[in-house]
């Protein structure tokens, strides 16, 4: 049985690393429409396809998907995923007959879509986080998601317990980066009220807007001269990173590093690599870089390929 790749329009700029990683995997792009070579329809409507829809047959098939590409908007991706998971549930050839159908089909989340709107804060909201990763276990044998938002949350604890859900950490290789680079011992610490990185936690809340309020105490005897590496999920705005940076500044700190697996748009970027950390650790999860970015000497982007991989390899 041959295990084929397949990176929704928003995750092809991974096919060449899954290749590069592991080359036993067979990559199968989407394809844009034949006659104006483009994914958008002059409608404005997402179009893609697998002309080789038929080789998929019988075999593993391993979807991979954004949730936050610059290229597009986040509805945007999730059509062009809807699309792929109808081709390949339901494969069709150009005479209407009905195709043979993968044998396994597994979805790799880099980064979950509407990944902050995972619980019901008002009465009247939707925890489209959940519905999502609902929907998606109707369609795939398996999900696979990296550094999820939602894992403080009852209804994600109660998904670990399926066997077809996996959660992969990449804290690892983002603290290993940063002390690879300094040589230096860094005090790790994470924003927020529960522990979703593993690092000790400095407790926070939101206000109106976006405004982040710190709520535990920040001892200067204690940060003061410290090296220290603030870990996050998660940033669409950069604020409560800012929030921290600012806050540890003030506190004398001696080198002050972020350390975020996923920075789902290019404003948020943007605003860190102008903020007062001296450098930035993130991963190629989300599509938003540039290639200034990526020649930015604050800047370190680390590659999940071989996470997805290692993955794929657990699940087969």
């Amino acid at each position: 049985m041959s295990v084929y790749v397949i990176p929704t329009v928003p995750a092809l700029y991974l096919g060449e690393s899954l290749s590069r990683e592991a080359p036993w995997l067979k990559v199968m792009y989407p394809q844009p429409h034949e006659k104006n070579e483009k994914f958008v329809l002059p409608g404005g409507e997402c179009y893609c396809c697998l002309p080789l829809v038929r080789d998929l047959g019988g075999q593993q098939v391993e979807v991979v998907h954004t949730g936050y590409s610059k290229h597009m908007s986040v509805n945007d991706g999730l059509e062009y995923l809807r699309q792929i998971m109808s081709i390949l549930t339901n494969p069709i050839s150009e005479n209407g007959r009905r195709l043979k159908r993968p044998e396994h089909l597994r979805l790799h989340l880099t980064s979950l879509p509407y990944a902050k709107q995972d619980s019901n804060w008002i009465r009247g909201e939707v925890n489209r986080a959940q519905q999502l990763v609902q929907e998606f276990l109707t369609y795939f044998d398996s999900l696979t998601v990296i550094a999820p938002h939602f894992t403080t949350r009852n209804w994600a604890r109660r998904l670990l317990r399926d066997e077809r859900v996996q959660y992969i950490t990449p804290y690892d290789i983002l603290r290993d980066a940063i002390t690879s680079d300094y040589q230096k011992e860094f005090c790790f610490v994470s924003p927020g009220k529960f522990a979703r990185t593993g690092f000790p936690t400095i407790r926070t809340h939101r206000t109106a807007g976006l405004d982040v309020v710190i709520d535990d105490e920040m001892p200067s005897y204690i940060y003061a001269g410290k090296n220290v590496g603030v870990v996050d999920d998660i940033t669409l705005s950069g604020r409560t990173a800012l929030d921290f940076a600012t806050a540890f500044r003030r506190l004398g700190v001696s080198k002050l590093v972020l350390a975020l697996p996923h920075i789902g748009t290019t404003d948020a970027l943007d605003m860190l690599l102008e903020s007062e950390y001296d450098r930035i650790y993130t991963t190629n999860s989300c599509d938003v870089f540039t290639p200034e970015h990526l020649t930015n000497s604050k800047l370190t982007v680390l590659d999940i390929a071989p996470l997805l991989i290692d993955s794929m390899k657990i699940n087969n």
